[in-house]
């Protein structure tokens, strides 16, 4: 280990203890029973803006809640909403929950939730779930109905607004700034105490939640981006839950009697992105070159805990195209490709972003690295985290970023994925990729009420990604948290949407 990753745990684990400390206990007694230390590994931002992916991290720590909850297989279930119909094919009608209270004692009511959304609809630049162009307005209909309308039919306004970007908070939470003040605005099970961002924030218990008690009496949580200082926190007892630990650092566990594992198949992929306007990226042979030149199996293997990837979707999920197959690594064919394009391999240098906050990255970088080294392309690597290295990924100034990217992340079905990565004016659209043809599949697909024939189109898109090389969908990720034994009732969502809730506990 390096002496500066050995300071780095050094003073995670300080500052764990301290917290523990603050707590009500002590690094040698222990926490208090409901006292939860959590170490995850992305820091928000303070603007904590909901078009973001700052609202996952709301809904993470139990804070914030949309209408329509996602349980833990994917399916949706009522949330603030009990219930949902379509009226009329643009229309829909959300009967909201009663008797919710705001942390700041505001009530929640049908003014309240339109005030919201309408917000979040009309933000400069909204996020991935929710857009103006498809829900064109939001009323409230008496003090119990929301009503939802689009532009055209859609029958998946339900997954939208189980989006953690369409978390309904009070209004004091929204700033003239356009920021978003978190404390004591949500509807949560946990109230937000204090932030100290990029490292920490502090909960306590919401003693109104509408769900019921909350176990728990506060909770930590540490933004740590290194997985081996997380994992270490969870071992020396300065934390009880760590997320995303690299794969290879998961054996170490086995000989502590007091951790255990929890891990999923997760729907996301590992993928090094390509910017399909900045030449001679913008030549299709040339993508499909790198695509040939990379060896996904050894990828896969060598970052641990991986399958190597088919296209964006798992093979057995109902959305990935049947008959898809890994791509071949073939070398000479790889240079058949340039020399096809005009493009003299030796002439190529790229630089390849990777963030540190998912393990893997750094390491499939340098993996690529050298395989595209044997094609005789240059590549440089710059490691950084991700909101640092955000900006150049969505301005479009960069050549190559590695990307870990959840296709149901946002809401429980891919169209939001699809929509914001690879349509023409997609918000997350960091490959530059426009296809007109692609665009109007997945305009077609929102419209489809059988969920069959949507996956079936799904299906097609998925294909012509990989047909045009839009990017290198390289391994689909095993996601692993540990925890204490101590730490009861703790269950992984596939969407990870959901971390922190009212039924988890410390035992002892």
């Amino acid at each position: 280990m390096s002496k500066r990753s050995l300071l780095a745990i050094i003073s995670a684990v300080s500052t764990a203890a301290t917290v523990m400390t603050a707590c009500g206990g002590s690094s040698s007694a222990g926490a208090k029973a409901q006292d939860l230390i959590w170490a995850w590994n992305f820091a928000p931002t303070a603007g904590w803006q909901l078009q973001s992916d700052n609202a996952s991290y709301l809904t993470q720590a139990g804070v914030a809640e949309p209408l329509v909850r996602v349980g833990t297989t994917g399916a949706l279930g009522p949330g603030l909403a009990t219930s949902w119909t379509q009226t009329t094919p643009t229309t829909w009608n959300f009967k909201l929950r009663s008797g919710v209270k705001f942390q700041n004692g505001d009530p929640f009511n049908a003014a309240a939730a339109a005030y919201s959304l309408n917000y979040i609809l009309h933000v400069k630049v909204p996020g991935p779930a929710l857009s103006p162009t498809d829900i064109t307005s939001v009323e409230a209909q008496g003090t119990d109905s929301l009503i939802v309308h689009t532009a055209v039919p859609n029958a998946l306004i339900p997954e939208e607004l189980a989006a953690a970007g369409g978390s309904v908070m009070a209004r004091a939470a929204y700033l003239p700034n356009g920021n978003i003040n978190p404390m004591k605005t949500g509807t949560g099970p946990f109230i937000m105490t204090a932030q100290n961002l990029p490292q920490s924030i502090t909960l306590k218990a919401n003693p109104n939640y509408w769900g019921g008690h909350v176990a728990l009496s506060s909770a930590k949580i540490l933004y740590v981006s290194d997985g081996q200082t997380r994992l270490s926190m969870v071992s020396a007892g300065q934390a009880q839950l760590a997320s995303t630990i690299p794969a290879p650092q998961l054996a170490t566990i086995g000989s502590n009697g007091s951790l255990t594992k929890a891990s999923q198949t997760a729907p996301r992929f590992g993928a090094l992105y390509l910017n399909n306007k900045k030449a001679p990226l913008n030549n299709v042979e040339v993508r499909h070159a790198i695509q040939s030149a990379l060896n996904l199996d050894q990828i896969a293997k060598t970052v641990g805990g991986a399958q190597a990837a088919s296209g964006p979707f798992n093979a057995g999920e109902p959305w990935a195209p049947s008959g898809a197959s890994v791509p071949t690594y073939d070398l000479n064919h790889a240079r058949q490709l340039l020399s096809a394009a005009g493009v003299n391999p030796s002439s190529l240098k790229f630089t390849l972003l990777a963030y540190s906050d998912r393990p893997d990255l750094p390491v499939a970088a340098t993996v690529i690295q050298g395989m595209l080294k044997q094609l005789g392309i240059r590549v440089s690597i710059k490691i950084g985290t991700y909101n640092a290295l955000e900006p150049d990924m969505l301005s479009g100034s960069y050549d190559m970023a590695l990307v870990s990217r959840g296709y149901v992340f946002d809401t429980p079905d891919p169209l939001s994925f699809l929509t914001s990565d690879y349509t023409c004016k997609g918000t997350y659209n960091i490959s530059q990729y426009c296809n007109p043809s692609l665009d109007a599949e997945v305009k077609h697909a929102a419209a489809v009420t059988d969920a069959t024939q949507r996956y079936a189109v799904y299906g097609q898109i998925a294909n012509t990604l990989q047909s045009d090389a839009v990017d290198v969908f390289l391994y689909h990720v095993v996601q692993s948290d540990v925890h204490t034994k101590s730490l009861q009732r703790f269950v992984l969502y596939a969407s990870t949407e959901y971390y922190l809730t009212k039924d988890m506990s410390l035992a002892g």
